[in-house]
C-alpha cells in the first residue's frame, strides 16, 4: 500500500516538475515528498529521477514508470469522482451553449426543471446560432442543429427538428382552409438567415411527396425570435423549427399553417469534450433533455396522426 501511495507522490512530482511544487499540491512538507521517492527509488532498486540544484529530469525508466503513475493516478481520481458522485447532488456551475431554435421550446424548460431538482447547481448559457468551440468559451456542453465537422468532441444524437409553416391568423383569414402550398404565394415570407440564400424550398408531405415551393422573402431576419415575434404581429407567414414555434402555438400568438407540410428535417446533437467521464451535472441535464425532448416529440406525432386532407 506504501508502494501505491508513493507511486502517486511521484506522478505528482513528475507533473508539477519540482519537490516544492508537488509538496504545495500534495499539502505535504517538502523533506517528506523527497524522502518517499527516495524511499520508492529504495523499493525498485533503480533511479527514476535525476537531481540537480536547478532543476529535476527523469531517468529513462522514469519516464516509462510515470507513465504508468499517471494511469494510477486518474484511475484513483475516477474512482473518488464515481463515490462523490454517488453520494452527492450535481453542484457547480453548468456552461451550455445552444440555437436560438431550441431556447424557448426545449433548453429553457429543461433548465428550469434542473435548478428545481437541483438548487445548489449554478447555470451558464450562451444562446447563439454560431457554433462556440467548448475548450474556447469554457463549456461543458453545446446543442447543435445540422451536420456536425469531425472533431475530437464526444458526440450524442438526441433527435431531430422540422421546419414548419405558422403565420397569425389576422394574416390569413380562414387559414385553417389552406390546403396547397401555392396558396401561400399572395402573403408576405419572412425568411430567417439559413433561408434567405434559397428561392426554392424542398417541402415534404406524408401522402404527397416531396414538392418545390418557389417563395421570394419579403423580410429577412438574422434569428427565429424575430422572425415569430414579426409573424405574430400579422407582417408575414415564416418557416420555423416545430420546437420553437410549439409555445407559439399554445399561446394562441401563431397557428400552423399547411400542418402536414414540412421542410429543413434536421437532427439535434449534444456535443461535449469529457470522453467516457461525463460530469454529473453534464448527466443529469441530458438526461431531462433527452426525456423532455422526447415527450415534445410524441406530442408532433400525436398531432400529425390526425386526418390529413389531400
Amino acid at each position: 500500500m506504501k508502494s501505491i501511495s508513493r507511486m502517486l507522490i511521484f506522478a505528482e512530482v513528475v507533473k508539477q516538475g519540482s519537490f516544492t511544487l508537488a509538496a504545495d499540491a500534495l499539502q505535504m512538507n517538502k523533506s517528506n515528498v523527497s524522502q518517499h521517492i527516495t524511499q520508492l527509488e529504495k523499493e525498485l532498486g533503480t533511479r527514476l529521477i535525476n537531481r540537480t540544484t536547478r532543476c529535476l529530469s527523469l531517468t529513462d525508466i522514469g519516464q516509462q514508470f510515470a507513465q504508468r503513475c499517471f494511469q494510477l493516478q486518474a484511475l484513483v481520481n475516477q474512482t473518488l469522482d464515481e463515490v462523490q458522485e454517488f453520494e452527492q447532488l450535481p453542484q457547480g456551475t453548468l456552461s451550455l451553449t445552444a440555437p436560438h431554435a431550441l431556447e424557448t421550446g426545449l433548453i429553457l424548460p429543461v433548465l428550469s426543471e434542473l435548478s428545481q431538482i437541483f438548487p445548489q447547481l449554478q447555470l451558464r448559457l450562451l444562446i447563439t446560432d454560431r457554433r462556440l468551440d467548448l475548450v474556447k468559451h469554457n463549456l461543458d456542453l453545446a446543442i447543435s442543429v445540422g451536420s456536425l465537422r469531425d472533431s475530437n468532441y464526444r458526440i450524442s444524437y438526441l433527435g431531430s427538428l422540422r421546419d414548419i409553416f405558422c403565420a397569425s391568423p389576422d394574416l390569413i383569414p380562414h387559414i385553417a382552409s389552406i390546403q396547397d402550398p401555392v396558396e401561400l404565394h399572395p402573403y408576405p415570407f419572412i425568411a430567417t438567415n439559413w433561408q434567405q440564400g434559397h428561392k426554392e424550398h424542398q417541402i415534404f408531405h406524408p401522402s404527397r411527396g416531396q414538392l418545390c415551393l418557389s417563395l421570394q422573402p419579403k423580410i429577412q431576419v438574422n434569428n427565429s425570435p424575430t422572425a415569430a415575434h414579426l409573424a405574430s404581429l400579422a407582417m408575414g407567414f415564416a418557416l420555423l423549427p416545430n420546437i420553437f414555434v410549439y409555445p407559439f402555438f399554445e399561446k394562441g400568438q401563431l397557428t400552423p399553417v399547411l400542418p402536414h407540410w414540412y421542410a429543413y428535417e434536421s437532427p439535434i446533437y449534444a456535443v461535449h469534450p469529457y470522453g467516457d467521464r461525463i460530469p454529473l451535472k453534464v448527466k443529469r441535464f441530458l438526461e431531462l433533455l433527452k426525456n423532455y425532448l422526447s415527450i415534445t416529440l410524441k406530442k408532433e406525432a400525436l398531432w400529425h396522426s390526425k386526418p390529413i386532407v389531400t
